[in-house]
């Protein structure tokens, strides 16, 4: 009986149907579904097959879906007969077994034939714990493939060590901000936020690492440990670095204090004496920065550079174990590498200016990275679908036939968008839980009882609480598309305000504790708080714009646009609000926390008749799945990938467009799995465990 290799015959399709699978709300696993082996003669038809429908219609029936009906792939504009990796002999054994989807884009060879399935990640309580279990091969997670995205079936929750590490570097960086808040000053403030962002740098690179390649295993952990313990060396240097301003008490000239500080510092010689002034700089605007700090500013260069080494090299060894991965991981490489050389001449003794002037430039350009990296991928993808093959084409030059790891498809790893999101929401609470640290005080003598300290300790309180729940409350809607699903350019944007975001309530979180245990604080910590919520409130009003709701028009008591602009009023308002003199720091608590408790119930109560409107859901999933047509018909799709993918799985994948969590799942009160109940028999021994 000859086989059409293309359309499956309704026998096959039931065969189809009958094999179990393994699916969810959201996908399904691509690995599970059956498929059949072609032979070459096989082979040798769909590629002439694909060839005779390019001049036509330009696609190429794959195989039938649930229903019967033939499910259409778009083509590139030439597809020819495969040849060295592709080539139909290396599937013609007819009992040979297909390789899997994630050891095929894993394979070091070029041809299906050397395809070997591995046991290093077979797990289950039947199969013996190996040394492979411990120390696995690299891997990569999911990942991109000609507008395909081949993504995990389970959902990833963050592990034990992830919080951890999370935990360690919020400890780490909260050393900095108590170093801003010492001096009180700008310039401690732009000393924090650029020794803050190079540790976010490399607290986001690790996140990154984890969320595409993790498998928790002992080099993974052992990884984290040297990057927790070299973010520590930096820290512990970056703190060092001290900036003194002059105080109301103080009226010496900048000059005279200078002169003093290097007598009082200095030993009796006459060399450490000049040294120590030739140390000190004086700063803009009569600070100073004190003796010393070159030696604090190279240490901390120096562990930087050696936790973004150690990234480097992890790129380089995944980029030569996975030949398919390979260009990634060397893009990637050269963007950290690049990023580092504006380090490096800190290193030398250079003039005080460029200690300013090139972290600036640091930062701006990985800022900016990440929006000129999107783009140059969105043209380069245009280009090779449009003017470059036919450049290609023309340029005469001999084409050799791909040899061993060579002419292989390269793919793209791909983030866990759920992880990444689920990991944000734990770091902004880690760092909301430093401000609860800052709000505790010991209850000594007549402070016992309700005092005004323990007053002032349940408003920081409710401050950071009421910021917590403005963040779970994402674009104050019931329904939403979340930025880091609606464009690009919001996900982007969405990632790097987790910078600001975080870095203003660690500056909060390092003042509170003298609003607490003073009742009438001095200027700057007041501007210190104030503009940290500020800015705090900024980031979540921009932050809900990213978002596209998806309520229906009027549904709600008080609009979404108008609940999103009285955070905006908000943030004006705590930013001017130090000053207002005279206000104790119990009045000033108590205002910032009553603005809060008010901006939270308006938005909770303000909601109250919301419901998800179908047309905005259904438009916001249309223009999703036309970007994504769009893509596909640029970038193409592989043949290997038209063997191995089932259209109807890509089909289902559309059909559930939100998330529980976007469909209003995760708002005040909504709880879906609420009544669920599922009945299992316990014995004896494990009843008094569950017993409430």
């Amino acid at each position: 009986m000859e086989h059409n290799p293309i359309q499956m015959t309704s026998q096959q399709h039931q065969q189809h149907q009958a094999t179990p699978s393994t699916s969810n709300s959201t996908t399904r696993d691509v690995d599970a579904i059956p498929a059949r082996t072609l032979t070459s003669e096989e082979s040798h038809a769909f590629f002439q097959l694909a060839n005779e429908k390019r001049g036509s219609s330009n696609h190429v029936p794959s195989s039938n879906n649930r229903n019967g009906n033939s499910v259409v792939v778009e083509e590139p504009e030439q597809i020819d007969e495969p040849e060295g990796q592709y080539a139909a002999p290396a599937m013609e054994k007819a009992n040979t077994p297909r390789p899997s989807l994630f050891n095929l884009a894993h394979s070091r060879h070029s041809t299906h034939d050397k395809l070997k399935e591995g046991d290093n990640h077979v797990h289950g309580f039947s199969h013996p714990l190996s040394f492979r279990h411990l120390f696995k091969p690299p891997v990569v997670r999911q990942w991109l493939a000609g507008g395909v995205l081949a993504r995990e079936t389970a959902e990833r929750e963050s592990a034990r060590f992830e919080l951890f590490f999370d935990l360690a570097f919020v400890g780490i960086i909260h050393q900095l901000a108590e170093g801003a808040s010492e001096s009180e000053s700008s310039w401690a403030i732009f000393k924090f936020i650029a020794f803050f962002y190079v540790a976010y740098s490399v607290w986001t690179d690790t996140r990154s690492f984890i969320n595409t390649s993790g498998t928790d295993d002992v080099p993974q952990r052992i990884y984290v440990l040297l990057v927790m313990v070299l973010l520590m060396g930096y820290s512990s240097n970056a703190s060092a670095i001290k900036i003194e301003c002059p105080t109301s008490e103080s009226s010496d000239h900048p000059a005279v204090r200078l002169l003093k500080r290097a007598v009082k510092e200095a030993s009796p010689s006459s060399s450490e004496t000049h040294e120590a002034l030739s140390d000190a700089v004086m700063l803009p605007g009569g600070c100073e920065l004190l003796a010393g700090w070159r030696k604090s500013v190279r240490a901390a260069v120096a562990f930087y550079l050696s936790a973004k080494l150690l990234r480097i090299s992890q790129c380089l060894l995944y980029g030569w174990y996975l030949p398919r991965f390979r260009p990634a991981h060397i893009v990637r490489a050269w963007s950290i590498l690049i990023g580092c050389c504006f380090y490096i001449p800190l290193l030398t003794d250079l003039p005080p200016r460029f200690y300013l002037i090139l972290p600036i430039v640091a930062i701006a350009l990985e800022v900016s990275a990440a929006y000129t990296v999107a783009l140059s991928i969105k043209a380069v993808a245009r280009a090779r679908a449009t003017w470059l093959p036919k450049l290609v084409a023309w340029i005469p030059m001999k084409r050799a036939a791909p040899e061993h790891g060579k002419g292989m498809a390269s793919f793209t790893p791909a983030l866990n968008l759920e992880h990444i999101i689920e990991r944000n929401a734990l770091f902004v609470v880690l760092v909301l839980g430093e401000m609860v640290l800052n709000v505790t005080f010991e209850a000594l003598g007549t402070q016992s009882g309700i005092h005004t300290e323990y007053l002032r300790c349940v408003l920081g309180l409710v401050i950071a609480y009421c910021l917590n729940w403005e963040y779970s409350d994402h674009d104050s809607s019931r329904t939403y598309l979340h930025a880091i699903r609606r464009h690009w350019f919001t996900s982007i944007t969405w990632s790097i305000l987790h910078f600001p975001l975080t870095a203003s309530l660690i500056l909060a979180s390092a003042a509170l504790p003298k609003l607490i245990s003073s009742s009438e604080p001095n200027q700057r910590i007041r501007w210190y708080f104030g503009g940290g919520l500020s800015c705090a409130m900024l980031t979540l009003a921009t932050l809900g714009f990213l978002h596209k709701g998806l309520d229906r028009r009027g549904s709600a008591i008080v609009p979404h646009y108008l609940r999103l602009l009285v955070r905006l009023t908000v943030s004006a308002g705590f930013a001017v609000l130090p000053l207002a003199r005279g206000l104790s720091s119990t009045a000033l608590l108590g205002i910032y926390s009553g603005v809060l408790v008010t901006v939270v119930a308006t938005e909770t109560f303000g909601k109250i008749g919301a419901v998800g409107d179908e047309e905005k859901v259904k438009q916001a999933l249309s223009s999703r799945r036309h970007d994504e047509e769009e893509e596909k018909h640029e970038d193409g799709m592989h043949p290997e990938y038209l063997i191995h993918l089932d259209e109807a799985a890509l089909k289902e994948e559309h059909e559930h467009g939100l998330t529980p969590e976007e469909a209003g799942e995760g708002d005040v009160g909504v709880e879906g799995d609420l009544g669920q109940i599922r009945v299992t028999r316990l014995g004896r021994a494990q009843r008094l465990a569950y017993a409430f």
